[in-house]
């Protein structure tokens, strides 16, 4: 947690996965793996964790609003498709919003697998 904190001070932004740095890296494997069992955390640990950056806090609070999310990005699906009478593409469409659709959909379908 404190790992996480200097390098969200220092940075200003949360460790990606694709960091060249070896430690970003292990800061986000462990963050992500945080993130999914958050809701079997003790309380005392998820409060260290809002208390310890602001960056860190927000993601932290858009874990806990999740349903709502998803169901906006369904909703946001569903015009996609009636609009334009197919899926969204996540990597090959210039259009930004058509892009993060599809990888929503992309990753509600690996997580089905």
């Amino acid at each position: 947690c404190q790992k996480l904190a200097e390098f969200v001070s220092l940075r200003n932004r949360m460790p990606q996965q694709d960091d060249a740095d070896p430690e970003a890296k292990r800061l986000s494997h462990w963050f992500k793996n945080v993130g999914s069992r958050w809701k079997g955390m003790p309380s005392h640990r998820l409060k260290l964790l809002q208390q310890a950056h602001p960056i860190i806090s927000r993601r932290l609070l858009s874990w806990m609003d999740q349903p709502a999310e998803w169901t906006d990005n369904c909703e946001s699906l569903s015009v996609f498709v009636k609009q334009n009478r197919r899926l969204p593409a996540n990597k090959k469409s210039a259009n930004l919003q058509e892009q993060r659709l599809g990888a929503w959909l992309h990753t509600q379908r690996q997580s089905i697998n």
